[in-house]
């Protein structure tokens, strides 16, 4: 993973987090549950980081995964 990929991805992070974990909270109604589907679903995302990185929607990937996780 390449330097500017890895500031993005952390970046991406921060700034979508709060979204996330609304998104997760509302199907789980618990706060764990739904930081942990958080965490998984960035988790798997950045297996790919590059595909990630240059998605036209990003943060569909994440917000994708969150209810594949709860399987």
């Amino acid at each position: 993973m390449t330097q500017d990929i890895r500031l993005w991805i952390e970046d991406f992070y921060r700034e979508n987090y709060q979204k996330l974990y609304a998104y997760a909270y509302s199907i789980l109604r618990n706060q764990m549950d739904a930081e942990a589907a958080v965490q998984e679903a960035f988790a798997v995302a950045c297996e790919s980081p590059a595909a990630l990185f240059h998605s036209e929607n990003p943060i569909g990937a994440p917000s994708n995964i969150i209810p594949l996780s709860l399987r």
